[in-house]
């Protein structure tokens, strides 16, 4: 289904896309019912990745506006998916940050799956809470810095699948004779 969006802004590319069987291409690389914690990325979202779903895009003659249209509706909808298996009940509010949060198509899929889901739940962007998007990356990272400077553990192990709590990162200081 094509949305009316200008290929003029990067950001709205892939409203202009049709929907295709790529999400389904798409849904057989992750692991969606596996428990948390878990977390991925170029290990299985990478190149290998890539070249199964542009192959799948070649034989249905999709274009590259088809190809993001239906990667974003598997994020949107994956999200989704996680929120209903492993919570034991939907949020009443969801809030969003980082790149994604600036994708409006991002954001109205994502809006969609987790309509379906329950019509109760809230997102909002985290600007709405006075927390600029291009702020969360650096003040996360500034935060692990902080606990590696004290001490402490960065990690959550209940969170993150770690053995253990771990103090993060290396301070290294120059040589002396400089």
């Amino acid at each position: 289904m094509p949305f009316a969006v200008s290929r003029s802004d990067p950001l709205s590319w892939s409203g202009t896309g049709r929907g295709l069987s790529l999400a389904d291409c798409a849904k057989s690389c992750m692991t969606p019912r596996q428990p948390p914690p878990k977390s991925t990325g170029r290990e299985r979202f990478g190149e290998r990745f890539l070249q199964r779903v542009l192959g799948q895009a070649e034989s249905d003659a999709a274009s590259c506006y088809d190809v993001l249209a239906s990667l974003t509706e598997f994020t949107a909808q994956s999200i989704a998916l996680n929120y209903q298996l492993h919570l034991p009940s939907l949020p009443k509010e969801i809030i969003l940050c980082g790149g994604g949060e600036a994708n409006p198509f991002l954001v109205q899929r994502l809006q969609m799956a987790i309509a379906s889901l329950s019509d109760k739940v809230r997102i909002r962007s985290c600007k709405e809470w006075g927390w600029p998007r291009e702020c969360i990356e650096p003040a996360a990272f500034a935060l692990l810095a902080h606990a590696r400077l004290m001490g402490r553990p960065g990690n959550i192990p209940s969170t993150t699948g770690a053995r253990r709590a771990s103090q993060l990162g290396q301070i290294t200081e120059p040589p002396e004779n400089i």
